[in-house]
């Protein structure tokens, strides 16, 4: 353990988020006069369609740490306007240089600078943000998302930062103010910091939350490392469990729930750090296939606990098998069927995939895994959508036409696999380290009592306790967020900019909405 403090330096974060193409403009939140395509006279002599950098600085509001304040910067080109979206319970401060819309600011002078605050408390509009006496913990970008007034090609960046004489950190798309710990470990391809807050309690050592993110990082052989990941640990009292935020390198996780359990937040809200393929990683995927950015992560939330010796094989099964009944009527494919509840996704998502993990193993005799499937993922054009039809290839690819007609009739009909059992887990998977886990037989499996609570995790990742068992149990869904304009899926906020047919950003869950990441 070592004590980082404050070293006269603000630390920063600058992510290069994403660069692509619209596809159109339907259900778009647009600020400014006339959406349309860029033509070649709208570019700058760069050469660029679009550039907009997207500066956050971050900062206490005033001597009472009540609010925290958010100075913005816009810098762009290609563009005539750039918008700021503003939501209940932020407060603009002063806003030189823009100009006031409906559900927003607007700017067409590239360089001004707007600040906003907002309260240490969660906000009803977003879950991602806390703090107390001497803390606070914030997805600043969640906050004052930016809008470009016409869809083009797009190359926005981002840059996070702590004012400076401020105690904290940012890193990649979130901000702790305060004093912290951070701990940090090498992985075989990235270093995981776990970063707690003086004021929070870990439900588990913090060795060993780091010994299982380290291990998930080896284990896990999909691509999309980082070269350091910051896992951040968010004391309880926050309402979701945990997310991502649409990062690569930064996560959260709340602090109450345990590393060993059968539903790992830690290691569900890790996996979305590994989301290279941008359709996923900033939800930006058709309808037909959106359900695989919460199913992936919970699968890996509930087979790493297992293969890491966490936690039995009987907890594994209940893990895998808790959606059945409660989601009979919902069709993966059809996104209608499971979008109100938001729990199919993660729960029947989870239990099709682990499936499909051991058919792929036993059609090639081993020599592959749905690693290998979702390594294509991550090398996926990421100009491209990611249709039904397109993920029934690559599973095909990765394995046989018979696994991939399986793989159709669990995505696109009600039909739910079967749950293998042990000896067939332990033939074709990596089996647990821990003696104790290892020493089950089925009278025990039968007779097991239900598994520690974790259904109250955070959406990439936020869910309200169930009233079930088995609801309490699962694991952090993407947050999503009210919107001015219809209710549609968090998708990111660069995708919003490129005009990719949706008005909410990437993993924001409201209030209501059950919570997973993060979450996406």
């Amino acid at each position: 353990m070592r004590r980082c403090s404050y070293d006269g330096q603000h630390q920063h974060t600058r992510r290069r988020l994403l660069k692509t193409t619209a596809a159109g403009s339907a259900g778009i939140l647009l600020f400014g006069a006339g959406a349309g395509p860029i033509s070649a006279s709208d570019r700058d002599e760069s050469g660029s369609d679009t550039a907009i950098h997207h500066e956050i600085i971050v900062d206490w509001h005033s001597e009472e740490r009540d609010r925290i304040s958010l100075e913005v910067t816009l810098e762009f080109s290609g563009t005539d306007t750039v918008a700021l979206r503003n939501r209940e319970q932020v407060t603009i401060e002063s806003s030189n240089g823009f100009e006031e819309t409906q559900g927003g600011y607007q700017t067409d002078t590239s360089g001004e600078t707007l600040v906003a605050s907002v309260p240490t408390q969660p906000a009803e509009f977003i879950q991602t943000i806390y703090g107390g006496d001497d803390w606070a913990f914030i997805a600043p970008e969640r906050v004052v998302n930016v809008f470009s007034h016409r869809p083009a090609t797009l190359d926005y960046s981002l840059d996070i930062s702590i004012a400076d004489g401020t105690e904290g950190i940012a890193h990649g798309h979130h901000v702790l103010l305060g004093s912290y710990e951070t701990y940090s470990k090498e992985a075989s391809e990235e270093e995981i910091s776990l970063i707690v807050p003086d004021a929070a309690d870990l439900s588990s050592p913090a060795e060993d939350i780091l010994d299982a993110l380290v291990n998930a990082s080896d284990r896990v052989d999909i691509g999309g490392e980082s070269e350091r990941v910051y896992k951040f640990a968010v004391p309880e009292g926050i309402t979701v469990g945990g997310s991502s935020d649409g990062s690569n390198t930064s996560a959260w996780t709340r602090t109450d729930f345990e590393i060993d359990s059968a539903q790992s937040v830690w290691d569900h809200e890790y996996i979305h750090t590994r989301q290279e393929y941008q359709g996923i990683k900033n939800r930006i995927l058709p309808d037909e296939t959106e359900w695989i950015f919460e199913g992936k992560a919970d699968h890996y939330g509930i087979l790493l606990p297992y293969e890491d010796g966490r936690v039995s094989f009987s907890e594994l099964r209940r893990a895998y098998e808790r959606g059945l009944e409660r989601h009979e009527d919902a069709v993966l494919k059809q996104k209608e069927t499971w979008e109100e509840e938001r729990r199919a996704n993660y729960e029947v998502g989870a239990l099709v995939l682990g499936r499909l993990d051991l058919e792929i193993r036993r059609a090639t005799d081993g020599e592959r895994s749905i690693d290998d499937l979702f390594r294509q993922f991550n090398e996926y054009n990421s100009d491209a959508e990611l249709t039904h039809d397109q993920l029934l290839e690559l599973i095909e690819e990765t394995s046989t036409t018979e696994v991939a007609d399986l793989a159709d009739q669990y995505m696109s009909t009600t039909q739910r696999p079967e749950m293998w059992d042990q000896d067939t887990h332990e033939q074709y998977f990596e089996s647990p380290t821990r003696e104790e886990a290892q020493e089950e037989s089925d009278d025990e499996d039968a007779e097991a009592a239900p598994s520690e609570s974790n259904d109250d995790a955070g959406d990439d990742d936020g869910v309200d306790p169930s009233d079930s068992e088995d609801e309490e149990a699962s694991p952090p869904e993407e947050e999503t967020v009210d919107d001015t304009s219809d209710d549609v899926p968090g998708m990111g906020v660069v995708a919003a900019l490129a005009g990719l047919g949706s008005a909410v950003a990437y993993g924001l869950i409201s209030a209501d909405e059950p919570d997973g990441d993060d979450t996406e």
